[in-house]
């Protein structure tokens, strides 16, 4: 079952949520339009909107408030991808040109801006202090994982766990969010089971480890995929000094000598400027990639990914039986390429 299936199956939900995006970013007349209308053009996948739908049916059913929420979460997501093609100087998302192309960067930052006070408001409208509690400390965490991430550009001492603890704040993150929300207001508020309480649980982990498993999965295909493929610009992390998960196994493989020949491929100019270092380009790519195959490296990214996709997937076990929860559980099984 691939996400189109998903979609159609959920496809009233997936419409109302539309509805309230819609109203809040297709105001006639409003500066903003003409980016929203690009940023349409995107056709994203809807996942963490979909995470929180249905785990909201698996943990009770879905209430008027999920819409909102899952609005919310969505809007959050998009305020993030704007100000990350910024940052990552990307020209094309889903084969369309990004934002800070078309409009440069200073649009595209107010732009993401206008999208991060425009998730604020419709908390506002929620009306609950979870929420507003939900919402602020995962969008704090995102800001301080892609702080982190950035400030440790072309630093290949970057370990395995720091990268996770970094993708686990600026990713999963919002995934385990997205999770959580569904599954607290399917429920009544003022008097949750034990039950109840550990089926919140036991989604919001599903959530941070599906989030973990798409975000190293992400970068694995920064490298290893075409962007004919992905349909946005490819070795964006790596030219800009993001070191990832296969660059860190392969570190972690090479003898001393290998490592100050992989620090000359990443960055040539890593002597200049940080200003300097950021805008090095990679000169070998092939060279690289033959080193991460050489070394396993990319395999053993996928492992990795596999692994959490059965944590997420075993977090689902002691939830009762339903289509949602199928649908979360072949979800997490569609994350990895076959």
């Amino acid at each position: 079952m691939n996400l189109q299936s998903i979609h159609r199956l959920i496809k009233p939900e997936l419409t109302r949520t539309e509805r309230i995006l819609k109203d809040c970013l297709f105001n006639n007349g409003h500066p903003a339009l003409v980016f929203a209308e690009q940023l349409s053009r995107f056709k994203g996948k809807k996942l963490r909107p979909i995470l929180l739908l249905l785990s909201a049916q698996a943990a009770g059913g879905t209430k008027p408030i999920h819409f909102k929420l899952a609005t919310v979460v969505e809007l959050i997501h998009n305020a993030s991808l704007v100000h990350d093609d910024v940052l990552d100087e990307a020209t094309l998302r889903r084969n369309h040109k990004t934002i800070n192309q078309r409009w440069g960067n200073e649009s595209s930052i107010l732009f993401g801006d206008y999208l991060f006070s425009h998730a604020f408001l419709t908390c506002l409208q929620v009306k609950s202090e979870e929420v507003n509690r939900i919402i602020s400390q995962t969008a704090f965490k995102m800001c301080y994982g892609e702080l982190t991430h950035t400030g440790r550009k072309f630093d290949l001492s970057l370990s395995e766990a720091e990268y996770l603890e970094i993708i686990q704040q600026k990713t999963a993150a919002l995934f385990s969010a997205a999770c959580q929300l569904g599954a607290l207001f399917a429920t009544n508020e003022r008097a949750r089971t034990v039950s109840q309480q550990q089926n919140i649980s036991r989604l919001t982990q599903y959530g941070l480890n599906f989030g973990m498993a798409y975000q190293i999965i992400d970068d694995y295909l920064d490298i290893a995929s075409q962007e004919k493929d992905t349909g946005k610009t490819g070795w964006s992390d790596l030219s800009k000094g993001k070191i990832t998960l296969p660059i860190i196994r392969l570190i972690q493989s090479l003898p001393a000598k290998k490592r100050n020949y992989l620090q000359r491929l990443i960055s040539p100019g890593r002597n200049g400027s940080p200003q300097k270092r950021s805008r090095t380009k990679i000169q070998d790519r092939s060279e690289i990639i033959k080193l991460l195959n050489e070394h396993d490296a990319l395999s053993y990214t996928l492992q990795k990914a596999r692994d959490y996709v059965r944590q997420a997937q075993v977090s689902l076990n002691f939830i009762k039986d339903s289509e949602a929860k199928l649908l979360l559980q072949k979800l997490a099984g569609e994350i990895v390429p076959r």
